[in-house]
């Protein structure tokens, strides 16, 4: 019991710090890029979103803790596919290449 449970912790921990990662680079690249100051202070947009300099949006990629935990928990049953010795979800046997 203690491999499956060694396996879901290091299968999660994965999952949660790939998800952290991506979720800031794209902030990040979304920030400098799309410019996302200017854009939030528009009339339409500032009624839905939060601005650049709240202490929430600071926070955001930390909250991203919780979802890429649960992500990995989803994604679990599906790690054969992910990092196991199958060839991915669309790879069929009655496929010939």
């Amino acid at each position: 019991m203690e491999s499956k449970e060694k396996d879901f912790l290091s299968f999660s921990w994965r999952v949660t710090s790939l998800h952290m990662m991506a979720y800031l680079v794209a902030g990040l690249l979304a920030l400098i890029f799309i410019d996302y100051e200017t854009l939030f202070a528009t009339d339409s947009l500032a009624l839905l979103m939060k601005p650049i300099n709240s202490p929430i949006v600071a926070f955001g990629p930390f909250l991203q803790i919780i979802l890429g935990f649960a992500m990995s928990i989803f994604l679990y049953p599906f790690r054969s596919v992910f990092i196991g010795q199958r060839k991915g979800w669309f790879y069929s046997s009655h496929l010939t290449l």
